[in-house]
């Protein structure tokens, strides 16, 4: 017998369930294959950058969607 809470899912609320543990199984992955040791050997420069640059990244897509209003 199906559970009613599992039922009444639409095929659209099972496909972003999915969707969500596949990036989930994707990220994991990635971040389990990270050598923290040649991270290291390499400085800390680069990642200081990489920090930088996601930061810069996240103020123009925010403010990309103030300007066309999907902020609420």
């Amino acid at each position: 017998m199906l559970d009613p809470a599992v039922a009444g899912r639409s095929l659209r609320e099972w496909a972003v369930a999915l969707s969500e543990i596949c990036i989930l199984v994707a990220l994991a992955g990635v971040g389990l294959a990270t050598d923290l040791r040649a991270i290291l050997r390499t400085g800390l420069r680069p990642l200081y950058l990489g920090f930088l640059l996601a930061g810069g990244l996240s103020a123009v897509s925010l403010l990309c969607l103030a300007l066309l209003g999907h902020l609420s």
